[in-house]
């Protein structure tokens, strides 16, 4: 029996911004040209990162990211896997766990240039450097090496505008109109005014 492709996109999306949400827009349409879902995967708390937004605001913020693109003609969900594990998390962990949990999907997993740069790293990482099937996305100002052998580059053009950016930017009063989507800007200030 023929496995359904999916591609999976992890990352902390706290808050997402527009290179986020054009970097899926981008996977769908790679989705249309190969009969593939596309999975968002919000990522865990890891030891080496803690994100420190509940879980049901991290939902609004991946769903709202969906709702910013175009997802005509293809399946995007979100996987809460991570999120609702109370241990940490790593990467090898969540391969495992979905290869196990979905054995009819075959998996397309998507790293900026960045992580592939460290991959070698990670527990496990040589393994999935030379393993895994992979979209890869190049970040500004990394450099992408040797590509690995499973690998198909994916160019987006994003702005440089990272998350923490985002967050410094509300922080500081800041207008971040201009580096998320409308959608995402709805649900911030919503968040935003519950705090209050």
């Amino acid at each position: 029996m023929k496995k359904t492709e999916v591609i999976i996109y992890g990352g902390a999306f706290n808050p997402p911004t527009i290179a986020h949400v054009q970097i899926v827009q981008a996977l769908i349409n790679e989705a249309k040209t190969r009969s593939a879902e596309v999975w968002i995967m919000p990522n865990g708390e890891r030891r080496d990162k803690k994100i420190g937004v509940d879980i049901l605001t991290r939902i609004a913020y991946v769903k709202a990211m969906i709702d910013s693109c175009n997802t005509k003609d293809v399946e995007v969900s979100i996987d809460n896997s991570e999120l609702l594990n109370s241990k940490f998390t790593e990467t090898i962990a969540s391969v495992e766990r979905q290869q196990r949990d979905h054995p009819n999907k075959h998996f397309t997993w998507v790293f900026g240039s960045d992580s592939v740069a460290t991959m070698h790293q990670w527990r496990a990482g040589k393994w999935m450097y030379d393993n895994l099937p992979m979209l890869l996305i190049d970040r500004p100002g990394y450099e992408l090496g040797p590509t690995p052998k499973n690998a198909t580059m994916l160019r987006v053009e994003t702005p440089e505008i990272s998350s923490t950016k985002v967050r410094d930017s509300i922080k500081n009063g800041d207008s971040i109109q201009e580096y998320v989507s409308p959608v995402v800007l709805a649900v911030i200030n919503a968040h935003s005014s519950s705090d209050i």
